[in-house]
Formats: C-alpha cells, sequence, structure tokens
C-alpha cells in the first residue's frame, strides 16, 4: 500500500541508517537460474531411480535495481524416485552455497538446504493427481522479521498431464494446473500461489 501498482520499492536499515535502498522501480530481468539434471540410476523392483543435480544462478539482473545479488550461486543435490501400481514417490534434496549479496550480506545464510517430498497418483495413464512438500532452511538470518528469518514451507498440489501428439514414441504435450500454498503464516513464501 505504500508504493504505486505494478512496482516495489524497499529499503533495509540498521540502526537508523539505510544500508540497502532501492528505489520504486517497475519489473525487470531478474538473475537466471540454470539446473541440470542426470539420471544415473533406474528403477529397479525394490530400488528407486536416482539421478543427481546442479543448479547454477548466474548474475543477469541488476544489484542496483533490486533485481539480483551480482554474484553466482550453485548447488547440488540428488533425487529419488519410487513407483508402485498408480502411486509414485519422489524426494529431492539440494545444498546451496550463496555467492553473496554485499549491502546485506551480514543477514544471509552462506549456505541452506532444501527438500521436495511428494506423491502422485495416476488416475489414468494421461492424467495424474499430485501433491508435494516444498522446504527448506532460511536464506536470511537475524533480520528480526519472522516473515524473513523462519524457514519456507510449501503445500503444493495440483493436477498434471501427457498426451501424445502423435500415435507411437512422439513428442507429447505436458502440462501441470495447480496451487501453492505458505503452511507456516508468518513464514517467508508467498501465501497462495496459483501456476500452470
Amino acid at each position: 500500500e505504500t508504493v504505486a501498482n505494478n512496482g516495489f520499492a524497499y529499503t533495509l536499515t540498521e540502526g537508523g541508517n539505510a544500508i540497502y535502498n532501492v528505489p520504486m522501480a517497475s519489473y525487470s530481468l531478474g538473475d537466471i537460474t540454470l539446473d541440470f539434471k542426470h539420471n544415473f540410476i533406474d528403477e529397479g523392483e525394490r530400488s528407486p531411480a536416482a539421478a543427481w543435480l546442479f543448479y547454477l544462478k548466474l548474475p543477469t539482473g541488476s544489484r542496483q535495481k533490486g533485481m539480483g545479488s551480482g554474484n553466482i550461486d550453485f548447488g547440488f543435490g540428488a533425487a529419488l524416485e519410487k513407483s508402485y501400481e498408480r502411486w509414485h514417490g519422489y524426494l529431492n534434496l539440494a545444498y546451496f552455497v550463496n555467492g553473496g549479496h554485499a549491502p546485506i550480506q551480514t543477514y544471509m545464510n552462506d549456505i541452506y538446504f532444501s527438500y521436495v517430498a511428494g506423491g502422485e497418483f495416476s488416475v489414468s495413464k494421461f492424467l495424474s493427481i499430485v501433491a508435494q512438500l516444498n522446504g527448506g532452511t532460511p536464506l536470511l538470518k537475524g533480520t528480526g522479521m519472522m516473515q524473513w528469518d523462519w524457514p519456507p514451507l510449501d503445500l503444493q498440489a495440483g493436477v498434471k498431464g501427457s498426451h501424445p501428439l502423435q500415435k507411437g514414441d512422439s513428442p507429447s504435450l505436458e502440462w501441470q494446473l495447480g496451487f501453492s500454498e505458505d503452511l507456516i503464516a508468518d513464514g517467508p513464501s508467498i501465501d497462495i500461489t496459483a501456476f500452470g
């Protein structure tokens, strides 16, 4: 309510002095994250499929406009998947190294973790119901604001589909619809988000 629509602004003060100030700006390009995934174990009768994950955040956003940190971040992790008839379970664990953000570095954790635990039920060959928990450790610390210092924890739920464009092993149309809800009322995530 303190800025015009379709814009944002924020100021971080310490002891009455502004240590980071972003004047009101509209939307622009932020930091871009590339993620890579490689399956190295196929699912067996009793063993899950396993893949390694690698993340690289590039400093493509302007730090002066509040759209980026100006530094590279990276992370790595593992993903597991196991299916039984129409039921499918997923678990992702990841470790991240924060490249830093000079004006507010004393309030940032240098290392943080994230996880995803999910389940899926195949209603048909082409349609599934999905629910998952996304969480981790907080990126920020010591701000005195619960909304920033608490860990994120989101519940995502929705449906997804996969429809072959032709018969045989042709490309398929993949789609998802759902919502995400912050399970911690004062947590750092957006309260309700719809996605498609």
